[in-house]
């Protein structure tokens, strides 16, 4: 498996859930939806952060979330892909 690959796996995840289990059926997402500006919230955020250690089996370091980090679902993946091949080869 590639890292766009992975990267592109974790997005589609990431989509199914926030459709599914955070965003109203109202609001369109997609890869570039601005999470913050549409509704993401802390409490959104610890849904994530918990989905992402059960389904995805990757940790998200409470201290390193950054605006930035979490803009679109883009933006997440592309960190949450990250996190997942530091946590396998170590720092």
């Amino acid at each position: 498996m590639t890292i766009e690959n992975s990267r592109e796996q974790i997005e589609v995840r990431l989509l199914e859930f926030l459709r599914e289990e955070v965003f109203d059926a109202l609001v369109t997402l997609d890869e570039h939806t601005p999470l913050l500006e549409s509704g993401f919230d802390s409490l959104a955020l610890l849904r994530l952060m918990n989905f992402t250690e059960q389904h995805l089996g990757i940790r998200i370091p409470e201290e390193e979330i950054t605006e930035s980090r979490i803009k679109t679902v883009r933006s997440l993946a592309e960190w949450i892909d990250a996190l997942g091949t530091e946590q396998q080869t170590g720092p």
